[in-house]
């Protein structure tokens, strides 16, 4: 008996040393059937959401911390079977009470944006 993989998309997400957020890839490109993981690559904590509604089996927002292995990705997460279109998400620093760690100036923090384009072929 064989076991069936889905593909996997990895969204990486990363800062330089100040703790700015890098820019993402504007699009990514996935399939129904496919799965997303959000992954941050360095020791920053984020919140990972969707402007107008998610593609995923999960909806979010998703809470990632870059200095915590268990919890600097999302794991693989399936693209709705019903899913179609653009997907726009924002990647943001995570400002929850005590959960930041911000180094520089107010403002010098600012959210990325990306995209999941949902390609019904197969």
């Amino acid at each position: 008996m064989s076991k069936t993989y889905l593909a996997l998309v990895q969204v990486n997400i990363q800062a330089d040393t100040n703790g700015q957020l890098q820019s993402l890839s504007s699009v990514y490109p996935v399939k129904r059937g496919e799965a997303v993981d959000f992954v941050v690559q360095d020791p920053v904590q984020v919140v990972v959401s969707f402007d107008r509604g998610s593609c995923l089996t999960e909806s979010g927002p998703f809470y990632l911390d870059g200095s915590d292995p268990a919890k600097a990705g999302t794991g693989p997460i399936s693209v709705s079977p019903d899913a179609s279109g653009r997907y726009p998400f924002t990647v943001a620093p995570d400002t929850r009470s005590g959960s930041g760690k911000s180094k520089g100036r107010p403002g010098d923090h600012e959210a990325k944006q990306g995209e999941l384009d949902v390609s019904t072929d197969y």
